[in-house]
């Protein structure tokens, strides 16, 4: 924009200001245009890629988890424990995976032996009252009886659910280590930095 000084006070020339106002708003309308313009073409395209979408089958999840080396994994271990781990030639795993089923077996089978031993000797108690012969006469109440018969049916419970999480945790574990082995992990990999640009 032009200065002029009349009698030592500045004023803009008009033809300077008028010009300006002119240049940004055709600016705005220009770049508006454009806007409404690109913006009508991605949606044509859009639609047409969804319609080819839609066209084709889209594979369900069950598929699309058993899919490659890492499906095949998760397979093998659902189908026998710790055959996905020696699919992954990881058999030094096989140890930690039939331990942690095989505790919790245990866990479950005793249990559930304790909790037989209180139901019964409580059943006895109810019907038998002062006549019964169970092997807790003498040593427990009827109270005691059945809280200890609570307390094994609670554990018989949480053990069923740890062995069901364990035989998960067997697939899942084999699933996500053959990912692993997957990956491109070669020394070639480098990071670059820098300025880029992102276009709407």
């Amino acid at each position: 924009m032009i200065l002029t000084l009349n009698n030592s006070k500045p004023r803009f020339v008009n033809f300077n200001y008028r010009f300006l106002k002119y240049f940004i708003l055709i600016l705005l309308v220009s770049n508006n245009a454009i806007n409404l313009f690109s913006q009508d073409i991605q949606e044509k395209d859009s639609s047409k890629i969804v319609t080819k979408i839609d066209k084709q089958k889209s594979p369900s999840a069950i598929k699309i988890l058993f899919q490659g080396k890492p499906g095949r994994a998760l397979k093998y271990s659902l189908l026998l424990p710790g055959a996905g781990q020696i699919y992954n030639k990881k058999a030094w795993k096989l140890p930690l995976v039939y331990g942690a089923m095989g505790g919790t077996a245990y866990g479950i089978y005793f249990c559930k032996k304790e909790y037989n031993r209180f139901n019964t000797a409580y059943n006895m108690r109810l019907t038998l009252k002062e006549n019964s012969m169970d092997e807790f006469k003498g040593i427990l109440k009827l109270e005691g009886i059945y809280a200890y018969r609570n307390y094994y049916d609670y554990y018989y419970q949480f053990w069923s659910v740890m062995l069901g999480l364990s035989y998960l945790l067997n697939g899942i574990e084999a699933f996500v280590d053959r990912h692993l082995q997957e990956f491109n992990v070669s020394p070639d990999l480098s990071l670059r930095l820098g300025p880029s640009w992102i276009w709407h």
